[in-house]
């Protein structure tokens, strides 16, 4: 919860158009605002959807490119759940204390919305076995602000909770506030399905998601650490000058933001990250796409199978190496490709569903962090702790994690098989 004495206040407002122009076509309109400052201790943690958008999809929820969080430190410090995320969409809850840790991967994920606001229009067309439906979603977002909206305090002095922070591909589930945010987000797809009448009927469907989303983070000159011209380079050593925004204060205070010492690899001085001297340096740009294509059918009365195919990529700007993803996680700046692969059967017999659902995942992660600084080589230690080979390349960041600059190939197959009993 936000500590203090807050204010916070939601609202939406639903507009349904039914077929107007008598033609199978109809409209679903949401505007919507839920405040930074808005918290529920009974709100939904997940049982339920708030919002009429899909949001983000569920195949990246952490900030690591392979959905881990704080894998930057090694083994012994890595949160991960699974690769390939959870299936589909992501569901909204307007609260922070989201719960996705008790849900299996084929189960929708919820993430927390506090802070949106935008507008949603859904067109619905249906003609015989053909229904088509579309999405387009305008965000910004109430937490747009430079210093937590408060610049009479120090950055590491707030009253709003940052969890992981919001850095990698996907919207990491839990994370609503960030110090510094200049955030929209733009989300347009189109699904559809048609039954084909060949014996008890072909289900196919398909999906193609768009996302394109942009951050600017530190947008003011002011909240840089430093005074310009701070780090001259040519292997220099920085002057460490602080750069006041406002008196007394300033970012360089904060450990996160601190300079980098000189190094020398192979005969070559740089620094060992890029000094943060420029509010691009943690700008974010993300293009994101999913393609998906199956096809399902009634192979008896009781039994249903499908099989499906999935494509996400994401061509991602997620800051450099001098923001470092907040130094906690992984940087995920690079081009992201995931593939899945889907087989499902559900048997029905009156109230109890048997499943059983495979699913193979494979995929690759190419890096680029930028410049500005000396590209080193993990030595037996760093190799051992973080799995990557001796010799291969990468940079150690402020907080001694190690980020590789090699591209990364990713597998993994997971089954479940269930009974489900509604009473």
């Amino acid at each position: 919860m936000i500590a203090g004495n807050h204010t916070g206040n939601s609202w939406k407002a639903n507009v349904d158009i039914n077929d107007p122009f008598g033609v199978g076509l109809s409209f679903n309109v949401e505007g919507f605002f839920i405040g930074a400052n808005y918290a529920s201790m009974m709100a939904s943690r997940r049982e339920s959807d708030v919002l009429l958008t899909e949001g983000h999809d569920s195949a990246f929820f952490y900030p690591g490119p392979s959905n881990q969080s704080y894998g930057v430190f090694g083994f012994g410090a890595g949160q991960r759940a699974t690769y390939g995320g959870w299936d589909g969409n992501a569901m909204q809850v307007p609260t922070i204390n989201v719960d996705n840790e008790f849900t299996d991967f084929e189960e929708p994920m919820a993430e927390t919305a506090i802070g949106w606001k935008g507008l949603t229009l859904v067109p619905r067309y249906t003609s015989g076995a053909l229904e088509l439906i579309g999405e387009y979603t305008h965000l910004t977002y109430d937490t747009n602000w430079q210093a937590w909206g408060d610049d009479t305090r120090a950055v590491d002095n707030t009253d709003y909770p940052s969890f992981e922070l919001d850095t990698g591909v996907g919207h990491n589930f839990r994370t609503a506030y960030a110090p510094f945010q200049d955030k929209k987000t733009d989300i347009a797809l189109i699904r559809g399905k048609y039954v084909f009448d060949v014996g008890r009927g072909i289900d196919l469907f398909f999906k193609v998601k768009w996302i394109n989303e942009t951050d600017k983070r530190l947008n003011d000159a002011r909240f840089l650490p430093f005074e310009a011209g701070d780090c001259p380079g040519n292997g220099e050593d920085c002057g460490n000058v602080k750069n006041f925004y406002n008196a007394g204060l300033s970012t360089a205070n904060v450990s996160y933001f601190g300079n980098p010492p000189v190094i020398e690899v192979n005969g070559v001085k740089g620094y060992q990250w890029k000094p943060w001297d420029s509010v691009s340096d943690d700008d974010r740009d993300l293009k994101y796409h999913t393609y998906q294509l199956g096809a399902g059918y009634q192979l008896s009365n009781d039994l249903y199978g499908s099989l499906a195919y999935e494509f996400y990529s994401a061509d991602l700007k997620d800051g450099n190496t001098a923001f470092q993803a907040y130094n906690l996680h992984e940087i995920a700046s690079g081009k992201h490709s995931k593939n899945l692969a889907i087989a499902k059967l559900g048997y029905t017999m009156g109230a109890a569903t048997v499943g059983f659902e495979y699913q193979y995942n494979w995929g690759s992660f190419e890096p680029d962090f930028g410049g500005g600084f000396i590209v080193q080589y993990a030595d037996q230690g760093t190799a051992d702790n973080n799995g990557v080979k001796v010799g291969s390349r990468g940079f150690k960041g402020r907080y001694g994690g190690w980020n590789s600059l090699e591209t990364r190939d990713f597998r993994q197959q997971r089954i479940k098989a269930f009974l489900k009993v509604l009473f």
